[in-house]
């Protein structure tokens, strides 16, 4: 490492992973022209780091994974990445005015005081935080931090209390990360009004419940909701009633500029998406509950621009899928987990639909196999086809000959609906026969699909 002493003009050094010691920091001295520095992962330690004053051009520095718990004041200094280290100073010395950082990776930082930390900084010109899975609970020290621009407190020890100090800089906020943390609904009334210029909101793996739509919808500039495994429904109740409940997404169609929606592992049925058909602008539509069924597929299909649809684990028939008109635009087509199907019916729709990247289990098994026979080509319609038709007659093969040997009480069927308990079974068939019922929103569906609802 010595040896790269001699290129005086390097600007960039990327020494990530290696085994870089102290030692092999003080022999790099003479390269005072340094911009950029990665010694993630390497083992340099206190001592080492006081060397890096050196270095008085360096803006980008990446430290993480390495035993530096105290870092000097380096007034050059940008962009600092300190994942996974554990933190007990940060630039020392450095004076207010001096203070130019932009940039702060803490992504699952341990921090002797954080609060002592981070207030220190004073990094007013700061537009960039992660925190995510750091041991941080108390975010007080963003007091100041109004330029912020994306805040990451995922997998943190926050709450709703926390969201006022958020609100209080949240005039520039864009990007803002909350999934897996403590907050819930009560958490968005805070954020609601304070937040104007917010984009992405990751409430995920929260406690947030169908209160939080309606707060959610008065953000005007968002553009990316993710609500993956929280517990959306689709519908509030008003009052003490619970015999008129009001569309909860409904209030999502005030976003006229919402591009993306992950409502995955929710508990979301047919009749509660159909306020999703107001949300024009939609591009990205992830959904997976078991209380989706072929309606929900042919609600979302007069979406004039989207161009990922994700229905997985629902309840799709062969019926509802060959009699989906896709939206113009869509290219992709997820059905993973869609257990009903069967490759019959996949064939039937791809055979009308060849251009769509269509996923499903089924699918992944002859794509394994084309690309097995020859890899980097993407299999066609007439291969899948003629794979299925071969495996058809080796299955049938091996069925006759094994019936041969095997009494009629030896074969055994397996019915999948015990995927799902009555009350759950009478809770679908109730939703196909109810669905069209609400008069508030029409939805129109294939002649076919509608006769063979009952079934």
């Amino acid at each position: 490492m010595a040896r790269l002493s001699v290129l005086t003009s390097l600007t960039s050094l990327d020494l990530g992973g290696l085994p870089v010691t102290d030692l092999v920091v003080s022999s790099l001295q003479a390269l005072t022209q340094l911009h950029q520095l990665d010694m993630w992962g390497s083992k340099i330690s206190n001592e080492g780091a006081i060397l890096l004053k050196a270095f008085p051009k360096l803006n980008c520095l990446n430290l993480a994974w390495t035993n530096v718990t105290r870092l000097p004041a380096l007034v050059s200094l940008t962009s600092l990445n300190m994942s996974k280290c554990t933190i007990e100073s940060i630039l020392d010395g450095l004076e207010e005015p001096e203070i130019s950082l932009l940039t702060l990776h803490f992504s699952g930082a341990s921090f002797i005081d954080a609060y002592r930390v981070l207030s220190c900084l004073h990094a007013q010109n700061l537009t960039f935080l992660d925190l995510s899975g750091s041991s941080i609970d108390n975010v007080s020290f963003l007091a100041g931090m109004n330029r912020l621009e994306s805040l990451d407190l995922s997998c943190t020890g926050v709450i709703d209390s926390s969201m006022n100090s958020v609100a209080d800089i949240g005039a520039n906020l864009k990007h803002l990360n909350l999934s897996t943390t403590r907050v819930t609904s009560d958490a968005l009334a805070i954020l609601a009004g304070n937040v104007p210029k917010l984009e992405f909101i990751s409430l995920s793996h929260t406690m947030v419940d169908d209160n939080a739509l309606a707060y959610l919808g008065l953000i005007s500039a968002l553009r990316n909701i993710s609500l993956s495994f929280t517990n959306i429904k689709g519908f509030i109740h008003v009052g003490e009633s619970e015999s008129n409940p009001q569309f909860s997404l409904a209030s999502l169609r005030k976003l006229e500029h919402l591009e993306i929606l992950d409502l995955e592992n929710t508990h979301i049925s047919d009749l509660a998406c159909q306020p999703l058909i107001f949300l024009k602008e939609l591009y990205h539509l992830s959904l997976r509950s078991d209380f989706l069924s072929d309606i929900s597929l042919h609600t979302v299909s007069s979406l004039p621009k989207l161009k990922y649809l994700s229905i997985q684990g629902a309840v799709v028939t062969k019926t509802g899928l060959c009699s989906f008109v896709p939206p113009p635009l869509l290219q992709v087509l997820d059905l993973s987990d869609c257990w009903l199907l069967t490759m019959e019916g996949i064939l039937e729709f791809w055979k009308t639909y060849p251009q769509l990247q269509l996923r499903h289990e089924l699918i992944v098994t002859i794509f394994e196999d084309q690309t097995h026979r020859s890899r980097g080509n993407m299999f066609s319609y007439e291969t899948m086809e003629a794979f299925t038709v071969k495996q058809g007659r080796k299955s049938r093969s091996r069925a006759s000959s094994s019936s041969l040997h095997e009494k009629p009480t030896q074969r055994k069927f397996i019915d999948e609906r015990i995927k799902y308990s009555k009350s759950e079974l009478l809770r679908i068939r109730a939703g196909v026969h109810s669905a069209l019922s609400f008069s508030e929103i029409e939805v129109s569906l294939p002649e076919s699909l509608v006769k063979s609802g009952s079934k």
